[in-house]
């Protein structure tokens, strides 16, 4: 009965919390120089990736299981593009011209497929390719996060990009409240997040339904609350790009950690 409470409050604090950085997130690009698919990238899809992040680190470090961690970081990414998906599929008209998508949008989406092969190429070699007792791999994954993050940033100052540093306030100038409100919406998004998967796996052992389809499917609902809560917010306010870039920056985030450990 416990953990069903904790399951219901975390659900229903991603929900609020969620529906809050989002809100927040698109004031903040009205604001400042930022246009909203780079809000989307950086701020709501690091805060939606904690919690994966969370969660693949206590796999390969404290359980010393790297496939679980490799397995969460895949789960998560499929699951993140199936949210995509479930977007254009009820959409009327292509993507890119019906949801007005950013730049960013689109150099986020080769980044993440750029990622993501070398992930795979990486888990292809079994760890043969090394330079001094590191993975080559995972030095190409992180190097291709940063010169990716540099790109993003370069393309948000171009001259043929409407939103140019200067042109608006600048972020020096956002008000007190809502940075209270981004931090708080994040942390709380973090901390229940953490909670809703703690108590879904708590329920799927104690109901039996760990291994089943049922207690799989559970898990994973919990783990991807965050981003199908912030994305289909960022869809109800008309941020489509902010609902694009949440889910290409969670993809690149979630490869970026691989990196750490392998």
């Amino acid at each position: 009965m416990i953990w069903t409470l904790v399951f219901i409050c975390a659900a229903t604090a991603v929900l609020i919390s969620g529906r809050r950085l989002t809100l927040a997130g698109d004031h903040l690009a009205e604001l400042t120089d930022l246009s909203r698919g780079f809000v989307g990238v950086i701020l709501l899809g690091l805060v939606t990736s904690l919690p994966e992040m969370a969660s693949t680190v206590s796999a390969a470090l404290f359980l010393k299981s790297p496939d679980l961690a490799m397995g969460n970081i895949f789960g998560s990414n499929a699951a993140n593009l199936a949210i995509l998906g479930v977007i254009s599929l009820f959409s009327t008209g292509p993507l890119q011209a019906k949801q007005q998508l950013d730049g960013e949008n689109l150099l986020t989406a080769y980044l993440s497929l750029i990622m993501i092969s070398l992930a795979l190429m990486g888990l292809g070699a079994h760890g043969f390719w090394r330079v001094f007792h590191l993975d080559i791999f995972s030095l190409l994954i992180a190097t291709t996060y940063l010169m990716g993050l540099k790109k993003l940033h370069a393309f948000q100052n171009h001259p043929h990009n409407s939103f140019q540093v200067g042109e608006k306030t600048g972020l020096e100038r956002v008000p007190r409240e809502l940075r209270k409100s981004l931090l708080i919406n994040a942390a709380m998004i973090v901390v229940a997040s953490s909670s809703l998967a703690a108590s879904a796996e708590q329920l799927a052992e104690i109901s039996g339904w760990g291994t089943t389809f049922v207690g799989n499917s559970l898990l994973a609902i919990a783990t991807s609350l965050p981003e199908i809560v912030v994305t289909f917010s960022a869809i109800g306010i008309g941020s489509f790009s902010m609902a694009a870039g949440n889910i290409f920056g969670s993809n690149i985030f979630n490869v970026a950690i691989l990196a750490g450990y392998r």
